[in-house]
């Protein structure tokens, strides 16, 4: 299609001020968008610090109370096995420690403890001590005035847990260091589960290195809870805390009651995510310090809480854009006027002169100085053209216009046998040789494969990396196209096995290549656009006999042959059936065979007879037969990769017959 100059111009003009405008845009866009994810991740380093302010608040002191414990301990100045000075040193820590849930002790020859936590809003202390007459520990609960002659729960028949046997006691035991656990359920009242938290345990030792007890400092969630809930990032975003366990699995434990699929989108898909149809942003790191707990800061904002202002903003960018745009339109319109007048006068003459129509006429004058120029310049060309035409007839300068001619895309429908081939594991025998030594033996490849398809008529197609594309019957027709295309791929392999050995003493890999041929009706001509062409065969037969070439890797075959390819040369050379397949593309079912050799190879069709008859018994659904017929075909060849492949898939029907089979193996992959 032809523009004309004030289209063009029109064109040209508003495309350059909207692709200016767009860029100018896109770069305000992007740059207010970068702007407002750099302060929303400001916001949200920020708001991660402030709850790890908070969670090192309660971590720090949990551990300054139990190292001042084990000081105390360890140096003589407490006494473990004395109880209630303990508790009394404890109630007063607790008193000006209101972070801190608990604090206990248990030891290690008795499994007796002692602590203090809070309950119910105040103090409470618990002991369990061994009973001389049951030998097992009773539990007693008290309030501090009424410690150590008045419990306010006590069970006779309910013994107290042996501290030994508490997660965070067995932990500090065995890594014989202060640890933190994992979160568990804090024993309240009467033993009794009571809240989530987590402890700081610290092994105390004799100096001899003997273990005497465990202490531990404990504080709950709840304060982290409520910190959270006070926190305000954007209008919605919140923070919470994931504890990395163990087993690796990740558990969230404080949360200001947020959607847990949310919380557990961030820690899935990272930073920019959508949950329920919105999209968001956020952070996820671990705490620092290496004695904190396995735990990890997520922060979650909607991006549209960072992301509304800078919406606005471009909206009102958007329509000032549109505005000048328009107005430009109007500009261009007026200065297009200007000079498209002139030159559609100077067309008009330039087509004239093409027809040798050289009448003089008032020359189109323009207010742009070179297109003035050029209509000068073209009455003075038709001044000197009427000259030149006295001395050669017009009619004959027609005459040698009006013979060009020039191809012309289309084509026409033909018979066409297809052939693709393709160098098998080439992509790993090229990451271990250098570009120069690939390109090399490509050449020496390609020349084989080149030599053997031209002497037997083909026509090379194009080269697709290491791949070859090639037909026969066109654009000479070929009654015997099919198998002059299967001895042109017996021989590339012979003389492929030829060149391995000779390859391998000059240090080079042997090459093998995959070969997949197909007969069928196809559109043959010039393919491509207008300013390039290609002469080729485009079709659903020339689909095929790729697919054909791909499923060599699957089935371990080199040569496969289309159907219709097989019945036209059937006579002449030997070829057993493989499979009834469906490549991808196709709903319908198909057989493909594999080219074996040349007619009257005696031990080849042995082989294809073994192979037909183990193919029958698998048809027929008859598993273990077909078993036994293939194992019969790998007698002859060990190594036919077909009959390994029916194997596994007999044994595999065996064991689990196929519901509706119809024989036909469908591959998804190209």
């Amino acid at each position: 299609m032809k523009l004309t100059f004030r289209a063009t111009f029109l064109g040209i003009l508003l495309t350059f001020i909207g692709v200016t405008l767009s860029l100018v845009g896109a770069s305000s866009y992007y740059s207010a968008r970068f702007t407002a994810q750099d302060l929303s991740a400001q916001l949200l380093e920020q708001t991660s610090a402030r709850v790890e302010q908070q969670i090192q608040r309660l971590v720090g002191k949990a551990m300054d109370q139990s190292a001042l414990n084990r000081r105390l301990l360890e140096s003589g100045r407490l006494d473990l096995t004395n109880f209630p000075s303990l508790i009394h040193y404890w109630l007063d820590a607790m008193a000006v420690s209101p972070e801190l849930s608990s604090v206990f002790i248990g030891l290690e020859s008795s499994g007796e403890s002692t602590g203090v936590s809070r309950l119910q809003g105040k103090l409470s202390i618990w002991q369990s001590n061994a009973n001389p007459l049951t030998h097992r520990l009773d539990q007693r609960d008290f309030w501090p005035d009424g410690y150590p002659t008045k419990p306010y729960a006590f069970d006779p028949d309910k013994p107290a847990p042996d501290m030994r046997t508490r997660p965070w006691y067995v932990a500090a035991r065995t890594a014989h260091k202060a640890i933190w656990t994992e979160t568990y359920s804090f024993l309240g009242v009467a033993g009794a589960a009571d809240v989530q938290g987590v402890t700081f345990a610290t092994p105390v030792y004799r100096l001899d290195g003997a273990l005497l007890a465990v202490l531990s400092a404990d504080f709950d969630l709840k304060a982290i809870r409520a910190f959270l809930q006070t926190l305000h990032i954007g209008r919605t975003g919140f923070a919470f805390v994931v504890e990395q366990r163990s087993d690796g699995s990740r558990r969230v434990i404080a949360d200001p009651g947020a959607p847990e699929g949310l919380m557990n989108a961030l820690i899935l898909h990272g930073t920019h995510f959508t949950y329920d149809g919105v999209s968001y942003i956020g952070s996820y790191r671990p705490l620092t310090g290496t004695d904190a707990p396995s735990w990890q800061i997520g922060i979650i904002v909607p991006n549209a809480d960072v992301m509304s202002r800078v919406d606005r903003s471009n909206a009102i960018s958007l329509a000032v854009a549109v505005g000048g745009f328009m107005l430009a339109i109007l500009l261009g319109i007026y200065v297009a006027r200007q000079v498209a007048r002139p030159l559609e006068q100077l067309s008009n003459e330039m087509a004239a002169i093409r027809d040798l129509r050289l009448d003089a006429r008032p020359i189109p004058h323009s207010i742009v100085l070179e297109v003035d120029r050029v209509a000068v310049a073209t009455e003075e060309m038709k001044t000197g053209l009427r000259s030149f035409q006295k001395y050669v007839p017009a009619d004959l300068v027609r005459l040698l216009l009006s013979s060009k001619r020039e191809a012309q895309l289309g084509g026409e429908r033909r018979r066409v046998t297809t052939y693709f081939s393709d160098i098998a594991d080439f992509t790993a025998i090229s990451e271990r040789l250098s570009p120069e030594a690939v390109v090399e033996q490509l050449r020496e490849y390609f020349g084989a494969l080149n030599a053997r398809i031209l002497s037997r008529g083909g026509t090379l197609d194009k080269f697709i990396g290491d791949a070859v594309m090639a037909f026969w019957g066109a654009p000479v027709d070929n009654p015997r196209q099919a198998l002059d295309a299967c001895l042109a791929a017996l021989e590339i392999a012979e003389v492929l096995a030829a060149l391995g050995p000779e390859w391998e003493r000059q240090g080079k890999p042997r090459l093998t290549t995959r070969i997949g041929i197909n007969t069928g009706e196809a559109l043959v001509g010039n393919v491509g656009s207008e300013a390039r062409f290609n002469y080729t065969v485009i079709g659903d037969a020339i689909n095929l006999a790729s697919r054909l070439e791909g499923l060599n890797k699957i089935y371990g075959t080199t040569i496969l042959l289309g159907e219709d390819t097989y019945a036209a040369v059937a006579d002449a050379v030997v070829a057993r059936p493989i499979d009834w397949v469906a490549v991808k593309g196709r709903t319908s079912g198909a057989a493909i065979y594999e080219l074996l050799g040349r007619a009257g190879d005696v031990e080849l069709v042995a082989l294809a007879a073994a192979y037909r008859l183990a193919l029958d018994h698998y048809r027929a659904q008859h598993w273990a037969q077909a078993i036994t017929a293939f194992e019969a075909v790998l007698v002859l060849r060990p190594s036919d990769g077909p009959s390994h492949l029916m194997l596994r898939r007999c044994r595999t029907y065996g064991a689990d017959p196929p519901k509706d089979w119809d024989g036909i193996h469908r591959h998804d992959s190209k």
